[in-house]
């Protein structure tokens, strides 16, 4: 979109350029994450076709398709639960993470060598999805960092 030079994006909003102000960014090996301050909904846009298959965080459920390129800030809305507010996102190369208000760590993309703490499934997961073992035990996040 901005051809190599710095260019302003929206989110949200009612897409005549009024949008939400961005909280958070993170960029991953082709793709982008970024935290609106209002709702603290995730927006992810970019090219996830080549090895990072569900970097982006959409999946339609109706037709199970995942998004592999997506050219403008689109809004994650499966995976994280209804109401949840996002506030620290992070993307690695082929996988991203993200933790809410309530210190849920959720984590989605390429499972290899069990980068997403899903209990020992290295599958590719094409949404976000809670890291069980955390919440189960007790324990809350505050950050994420993917490599």
């Amino acid at each position: 979109r901005g051809r190599g030079r710095p260019s302003k994006l929206t989110v949200g909003g009612d897409g005549a350029g009024a949008g939400e102000r961005i909280r958070e960014v993170s960029c991953g090996g082709q793709y982008t994450v970024a935290v609106a301050h209002g709702d603290g909904a995730a927006y992810a846009w970019g090219d996830a076709s080549g090895g990072c298959h569900g970097a982006l965080g959409m999946r339609s459920p109706s037709k199970g398709l995942v998004a592999t390129r997506v050219s403008f800030p689109t809004k994650v809305t499966v995976g994280f639960p209804v109401g949840a507010r996002v506030s620290k996102v992070s993307c690695g190369a082929f996988h991203a993470a993200a933790v809410t208000a309530a210190g849920e760590l959720f984590c989605w993309g390429e499972g290899a060598f069990h980068a997403l703490g899903h209990d020992g499934d290295k599958s590719t997961c094409p949404n976000p999805r809670r890291v069980r073992g955390l919440w189960d035990a007790g324990r809350r996040g505050s950050h994420a960092s993917c490599g």
